[in-house]
């Protein structure tokens, strides 16, 4: 049984040794994980919003009392004002009688800091991604070409964790005072 399948494959059992049973075998792969593709956008798009709503409540949390002036007296009465300054800086403390609470704040006070541009890019990357993965599975050139979805899905996964990554690095150099890339790449890797 061994011998049979090392004359059948290479490299230790990971790609056969005809091209044209790879394929079928890609083929296979590729439509039986048709659906599982369209999944895995469905929770990316999942996470990225729960990454917005742990960033409201965490910003909400740190820095519901903080609509006081910025004093250093102010900072010594509650730990989480201290946290609140160095998270988010003077910002929630700048208008002693009503905070300021926007996008930006929310963004910030994520595990990922997804700006507007960085949310726009993901979700056109994940629309894209879906519309290729749709096209490949319907078009009739790939009748039995399935095998191309695989790569296609990669290129696209692949297109939206750099994007993430380059979101982290160019939000970073922007900012030197920040002090959430950490968390931004270990969500990312997460993810």
């Amino acid at each position: 049984s061994s011998s049979v399948y090392q004359n059948h494959t290479v490299c230790f059992g990971l790609f056969f040794r005809k091209t044209r049973i790879e394929r079928a075998y890609l083929n296979g792969q590729a439509r039986l994980g048709k659906n599982m593709v369209y999944a895995g956008y469905a929770t990316l798009v999942v996470i990225l919003c729960g990454n917005l709503l742990y960033g409201w409540l965490r910003y909400t949390i740190l820095c519901s009392e903080s609509n006081t002036t910025l004093t250093a007296e102010n900072l010594d009465e509650k730990p989480e004002r201290w946290v609140c300054f160095l998270y988010f800086g003077s910002e929630p403390f700048t208008n002693g009688t009503s905070p300021t609470f926007d996008y930006n704040d929310v963004a910030r006070s994520s595990a990922f800091n997804m700006t507007p541009a960085c949310a726009g890019m993901l979700f056109g990357l994940v629309i894209l991604g879906c519309a290729s993965h749709w096209f490949i599975h319907r078009s009739t050139y790939f009748v039995h070409r399935k095998y191309w979805a695989l790569l296609n899905t990669w290129f696209w996964y692949f297109c939206l964790l750099l994007t993430m990554l380059l979101c982290v690095i160019l939000t970073t150099r922007s900012n030197p005072n920040a002090i959430q890339w950490t968390e931004s790449l270990w969500f990312i890797t997460i993810t």
